[in-house]
């Protein structure tokens, strides 16, 4: 569905509120009825990638998909069956950063492999580790169900931000003391017994994987096969090291102009859709310096774990890549569009440690359109993936595959009361009338006593405001009388600004307890499990 540019804003997608709620956007009852669609959509699509056809990439792109995801999950888990390795067979993916992600973006990988087992196709989680890790800490909740804490606890020590793909292990004893370190903070709210069980796996792959973010994935997946389920996972920067990925990449840079324009285009329908006023969302624009256009991808220089914009230019016979002042390469490139060339010259590049990397809108249009036949989204990719979806129509012409949005909401098994924005505002609004409608709280009273006489008076202003002329003073005078009422309802403001008082605790300590976005590792396991696989 194109964008509606100057009409209503499109329904923005949402995670549930309420605990345990599940959001499925289609339902998952209709995977079957989407995997045929896409699948016979797939089979009309006709575009010419450099010589070579969008089932010809994709039929490739798919056979060293599997092939690989068979080999990297066979290194630390078993793997059932290989099917799946023929491009004919039907795949199912979803992905994610390798972080301490929360149980509703967990809910993903119970979806992907329920569905695909359903629909006896090939489930693929793709570890996104083309994306920064900023930190490598939590937020742990603390303290007791009446004073709740939070404070944020590191599994390792703080480093530069890095690609996930670069981020190493700084020092072990950090990493193996986490658990004993969560389980003091929260010892007086719950037992996070998962934890108990997921820690040592991490611990134990870091004895072969001096990666942190894959670590936490391997030891994941391990947790997952525990729970019955049967996928498939791989790293992004092993799909982006293949053949048809660096085709992909090097067909859209050979079209860096046209692809430019388009994406801008894209990006500001998108934003008057939605009514962003950001300059920085969902994405940035892509750039020009000088005349070298800024690309969808990053370039990750060789001994460096900072990712960089990359930018191209055509010049004479090369194409010239470029990112800061240090990182510059020129590719022999002929106007005739010699792809395969340019691979082979990014494949040298690769050898040498230096990587292409695709930025967001990249990543989700090669993977739903080369590497799976159905693509399970959480909400915020769901939301911007909208932008790929326009892209897509715009660049290639074809409308893009559609796919199914999961995730839910899950908490802490730990009581707090629930106070809501509008308990709060009834509390603070009781107050305010106390301040400026104290007669309303008066009971019956004696008109010849000073409340009565106080009463009769202000009453007499609101009946002659219409014609008083000197509106300031009667304004003054209505101050006076409401400050002089005060003293009758002071039992009644003491009353209520105790209850405001309690209300704003309970809501501070609502968003410490009920907050849906704690790691998965942080809750107990059993009704965790039951939940996700539920699903």
């Amino acid at each position: 569905m194109s964008l509606n540019v100057g009409r209503k804003k499109p329904m923005k997608l949402r995670a549930p509120g309420e605990h345990k709620d599940i959001l499925c956007v289609p339902a998952l009852s209709n995977a079957q009825q989407l995997l045929q669609a896409n699948l016979a959509a797939a089979q009309s699509r006709e575009h010419d990638f450099a010589g070579r056809s969008f089932a010809q990439l994709a039929n490739d792109a798919r056979r060293a998909f599997v092939t690989l995801a068979c080999k990297y999950t066979r290194n630390y888990r078993d793997v059932e069956t290989e099917r799946g390795a023929a491009p004919e067979q039907p795949i199912i993916a979803s992905g994610h950063q390798p972080e301490l992600f929360h149980p509703g973006v967990w809910l993903k990988n119970f979806a992907l492999g329920a569905t695909a087992k359903r629909l006896n196709a090939t489930a693929v989680n793709l570890i996104v580790d083309n994306d920064l890790c900023r930190e490598a800490a939590i937020r742990v909740p603390g303290g007791t169900p009446q004073m709740p804490t939070i404070q944020p606890i590191p599994f390792d020590l703080p480093a530069d931000p890095a690609s996930f793909e670069r981020r190493t292990i700084q020092n072990r004893e950090s990493l193996e003391s986490f658990p004993t370190r969560v389980m003091d903070e929260m010892s007086g709210l719950v037992e996070p017994d998962l934890l108990n069980e997921y820690w040592p796996r991490v611990v134990e792959a870091s004895k072969n994987c001096p990666n942190l973010g894959l670590c936490l994935a391997q030891a994941r997946h391990q947790q997952e096969a525990t729970w019955g389920l049967q996928t498939l996972e791989l790293p992004l920067s092993s799909v982006c090291d293949t053949e048809p990925f660096l085709w992909f990449a090097a067909c859209l840079m050979t079209r860096l102009p046209e692809l430019h324009s388009t994406y801008n285009d894209a990006v500001h329908a998108f934003r008057l859709s939605f009514r962003i006023r950001s300059r920085t969302r969902p994405v940035p624009d892509l750039v020009r310096t000088g005349n070298s256009l800024e690309s969808p991808f990053w370039l990750l220089p060789a001994e460096q774990t900072r990712r960089q914009p990359l930018f191209v230019e055509a010049k004479k016979g090369k194409l010239v890549l470029s990112a800061g002042r240090e990182s510059r390469f020129s590719l022999d490139f002929r106007s005739d569009g010699d792809v395969e060339s340019i691979v082979t010259q990014l494949f040298d590049l690769r050898e040498q440690g230096i990587a292409i990397r695709p930025r967001a809108l990249a990543t989700t249009m090669f993977i739903r359109l080369f590497l799976c036949d159905l693509f399970i989204h959480g909400v915020g990719g769901a939301n911007y993936d909208r932008l790929t979806d326009e892209l897509i129509r715009r660049l290639l012409g074809f409308e893009p595959p559609q796919l199914i949005t999961v995730s839910g909401t899950y908490r802490l098994d730990v009581p707090y009361e629930s106070v809501s924005a509008a308990d709060l505002s009834q509390a603070a609004v009781r107050l305010r009338e106390l301040e400026y409608h104290p007669e309303r709280f008066i009971g019956a009273i004696d008109a010849n006593t000073e409340a009565g006489q106080l009463i009769a008076a202000k009453q007499r202003w609101i009946q002659q405001w219409p014609t008083v002329k000197d509106r300031k003073a009667a304004h003054n005078d209505v101050c006076r009388i409401n400050a002089a009422l005060q003293p009758f309802l002071a039992n009644e403001r003491r009353r209520c600004e105790l209850e405001l008082h309690r209300l704003q605790t309970g809501y501070r300590h609502q968003q410490v307890l009920a907050s849906r976005e704690y790691a998965f590792c942080l809750h107990r396991a059993e009704p965790l499990r039951d939940w996700l696989t539920g699903v």
